[in-house]
């Protein structure tokens, strides 16, 4: 084709299309051509073929020719670059952040978040890791309003793993925190503040075992005791295995607590020798606190012990106790449920005697054995009272005698108890030494007194007859052989030896 019938059709600038060129574009346009006969003359006409149109670009004024409708699809190819290149930059200043979090450069770790959160708000791993950041730097609340709202955030499972994980980092070291400054708190007796500072804290970590421990301790040092339990109640909804059992432990503490007013009342009523009164206190009581509380339980059946001794028929208080479901105390047992219940006496009865008090102690101690005089302990330190008493100056040989006697007694019962076996033996010992010493003395001085007496009436009567002299001499013998029997007894060179040798001596003279 001459070079002059092809000129008017130029589809660039510098180049020209040959022959197979327009013959390809044709075939390229066959689609989109209406199906007529394009054959001879008419193939070129331009009202058959209008290139705008068979190519679909638009003619559009302004700037020339512009893309139409493929318009939307670049600026759609545009954005996704925009938000591959956002994301390349969120993750390298991610990837900073978390650097200078593990250099402990929080405030700068905290800027290179913000500049995230300027590009995408709604980063929950950079909202988390902001909450991080907080909390390292001491601002708690503001670490957990963090981490609430980066779990809001959180739209996929990956993300909320990991939110879940930082959060419970975070927890972990915002209960280590609040712990130590809870216990500094305590070791200076401010319990108010501790209590105010972990209800705050509780509120929002109320699943945090360790603040939860020490919130119930803290109420009940408080006497809140009320508050505790349910502080425990919650508690118990999620603690699990060994931390459960803990718990449970601290529950039924805090339980026998929130009863202790009716078990002193009891207590009290025992040792006012009303055991049923003990009872109906007792019976106030939940089951359970008797069940799980051996102390209680152990006044449980104390109590109903003393009740059925005091039935006129023993077969009436065994059928009572045994409907109670109580059982008679053990030995062991039942020595320390006595030492609770006499505390008062025995604490006052030591002070009186270290006050050097002896009858005091003793007038204690004989109070206690009126309510239940089982106690070895009891009966341990009356011993020693009346020992010290009848050493006193002013206890005369008669009441040392009688003292020594009951002193012996209660002895005797302290030894039963294996622990103070030994140490009972040696006070019945220095018992027995000291009453053989009073009744040696208060025999010399019957003796003496005896002679005195014969001497008196002799002189003043005189003899009347052999009748009253034989009479006379067989009292004035007596008094001597009683006088030799009581030396044999007395240590060689000893007061009492001597002022019964002088006895002897005199009786001699006067039978002379």
């Amino acid at each position: 084709m001459p070079d002059d019938e092809v000129s008017g059709l130029e589809f660039g600038v510098t180049d020209k299309p040959t022959l197979e060129t327009l013959r390809h574009d044709a075939d390229q346009l066959r689609d989109i051509v209406p199906a007529e006969d394009v054959t001879g003359h008419a193939a070129f006409a331009p009202t058959k073929v209008d290139l705008g149109e068979a190519a679909r670009l638009t003619p559009e004024l302004g700037e020339g020719l512009r893309l139409g409708d493929g318009w939307g699809k670049l600026d759609a190819g545009l954005g996704k670059l925009g938000e591959l290149a956002s994301n390349a930059r969120v993750e390298r200043l991610l990837t900073q952040a978390r650097q200078k979090i593990e250099q402990g450069k929080h405030h700068i770790a905290i800027s290179l978040i913000d500049q995230v959160l300027e590009i995408d708000a709604t980063a929950a791993v950079a909202v988390g890791l902001k909450a991080v950041c907080t909390c390292a730097i001491g601002e708690f609340e503001r670490a957990l309003d963090l981490l609430d709202e980066a779990r809001a955030l959180a739209t996929d499972a990956e993300t909320g793993l990991l939110v879940s994980t930082m959060r419970a980092d975070c927890e972990e070291r915002i209960t280590d925190a609040v712990r130590g400054e809870v216990e500094d708190m305590l070791d200076d007796g401010a319990l108010a503040a501790a209590v105010a500072t972990l209800d705050r804290y509780l509120r929002r970590l109320p699943d945090s075992l360790p603040l939860r421990y020490l919130h119930v301790g803290s109420l009940v040092m408080s006497d809140r005791v009320a508050d505790a339990w349910t502080s425990l109640d919650i508690a118990l909804r999620t603690a699990t295995g060994q931390n459960a059992e803990i718990f449970r432990d601290m529950r039924a503490r805090v339980q026998l607590m929130l009863y202790e007013p009716q078990i002193d009342a009891a207590r009290e009523r025992l040792r006012a020798g009303d055991p049923k009164g003990a009872v109906r206190y007792l019976e106030q009581c939940p089951v359970d606190v008797r069940r799980q509380s051996s102390d209680v339980r152990l006044l449980w059946d104390y109590a109903h012990e003393r009740l059925a001794a005091r039935s006129l028929l023993a077969f009436v208080g065994r059928k009572r106790m045994n409907q109670a479901g109580a059982t008679p105390v053990e030995p062991d047992a039942l020595e320390s449920l006595l030492m609770w219940l006499f505390a008062e006496e025995l604490e006052a009865g030591h002070a009186a005697i270290e006050d050097e008090r002896f009858e005091d102690a003793c007038e204690l101690y004989a109070a206690a054995e009126q309510v239940d005089d089982r106690c070895h302990a009891v009966a341990y330190w009356h011993a020693i009272a009346l020992v010290l008493l009848c050493r006193s100056p002013q206890t005369s040989l008669a009441e040392c005698d009688d003292l020594l006697i009951r002193a012996s007694v209660r002895v005797e019962m302290a030894a039963e108890d294996p622990e103070r076996r030994e140490i009972a033996e040696n006070i019945a010992a220095v018992i027995a030494r000291d009453l053989a010493q009073v009744r040696l003395l208060t025999g010399i001085g019957d003796l003496i007194r005896r002679f005195n007496t014969e001497a008196t009436n002799l002189s003043r009567r005189g003899v009347r007859n052999y009748h009253e002299l034989y009479q006379i001499r067989g009292r004035f013998e007596k008094i001597r052989v009683q006088a030799t029997s009581l030396h044999r007894q007395c240590d060689r060179g000893s007061e009492e030896a001597r002022q019964l040798e002088q006895l002897i001596g005199a009786v001699r003279n006067v039978l002379a």
